[in-house]
């Protein structure tokens, strides 16, 4: 007897990263401009190619004078993983979802 082929219970599954919507990420896309809107897209497109089964939370809070972007991981039970895995204090609300996209481009250029 020959085997012809053999599939794992992973090959027909489809796992991939996203992106939860919450209300910090659709505050924070409604204030962009036309140019930083498509920005954002090419990034979360970036993010939602990569087949990996993980979740992560925009969040954006108030700390004093400044705003803090963040994005963290959610593990299988729907909890937080601190720290957030990406941040930044007040300067750009993109840069979180950028540095999250430059991780995956190097997972795609594999």
């Amino acid at each position: 007897m020959r085997i012809q082929n053999i599939q794992s219970g992973y090959d027909n599954q489809n796992f991939k990263a996203k992106l939860v919507d919450t209300y910090a990420m659709r505050k924070i896309k409604a204030g962009l401009t036309s140019r930083e809107a498509d920005t954002f897209e090419k990034y979360v497109n970036i993010i939602e190619k990569v087949k990996d089964d993980k979740t992560y939370v925009y969040d954006a809070l108030l700390a004093g004078n400044n705003r803090v972007y963040k994005i963290h991981e959610i593990d299988k039970n729907g909890n937080l993983i601190n720290p957030a895995l990406f941040a930044d204090y007040g300067k750009n609300p993109l840069n979180p979802l950028k540095q999250l996209a430059r991780r995956y481009e190097n997972y795609l250029k594999r």
